[in-house]
């Protein structure tokens, strides 16, 4: 385990998550919000197993029912030269939007970043299209930077404008004062 909150456990991928993986990252409505191409079984297994071995690539787990409803990512921030910073990224299966789990996910995110990876600053990039996740952010408190025009060639070649957000960590210990 990664860490955990009041509902949800962030942990690595086993291959018993396989199948849960596969069709979440084949949904469209997360196709739609990414820049992946829908993988194949034995490309989520290497995933899976990949993810074993570096600190980046975490399922998101519901407690009670113990079943995988999303993932969340600590990449490094390659925007940022010098700096301790880490890109986050995220989806989520979409049977589960709008009750709170990402939100619930990402305030442990924060933590983790901050307290644990002793990141100075935390960044998340958006399309700008897609309304729920960069309301989301806001919500949290990250700042919008900018927005990078035509920017990411995502799923069936469509290419979308990205906004960039980030919170550093003086800014978090803000907000949870």
């Amino acid at each position: 385990m990664i860490y955990e909150t009041k509902r949800l456990i962030v942990r690595k991928a086993t291959t018993h998550d396989c199948q849960v993986i596969y069709a979440m990252l084949h949904d469209p409505v997360i196709l739609k919000y990414n820049c992946l191409n829908p993988p194949s079984q034995d490309e989520v297994i290497e995933y899976i197993l990949k993810s074993k071995d570096n600190d980046i690539q975490f399922v998101i787990e519901h407690k009670e029912t113990h079943q995988v409803i999303g993932e969340i990512n600590f990449e490094r921030d390659t925007l940022r030269h010098g700096v301790d910073s880490i890109l986050l990224s995220y989806h989520l299966d979409t049977k589960f939007v709008g009750k709170g789990y990402m939100s619930e996910a990402l305030r442990g995110a924060l933590n983790y970043g901050f307290n644990i990876r002793h990141a100075a600053i935390i960044s998340a990039r958006v399309f700008t299209l897609n309304e729920r996740s960069n309301q989301l952010l806001k919500h949290l408190g990250f700042t919008l930077e900018g927005t990078l025009r035509h920017a990411v060639k995502a799923y069936q070649n469509i290419i979308y404008d990205d906004n960039l957000y980030s919170m550093t960590k003086e800014e978090h210990r803000r907000i949870k004062e």
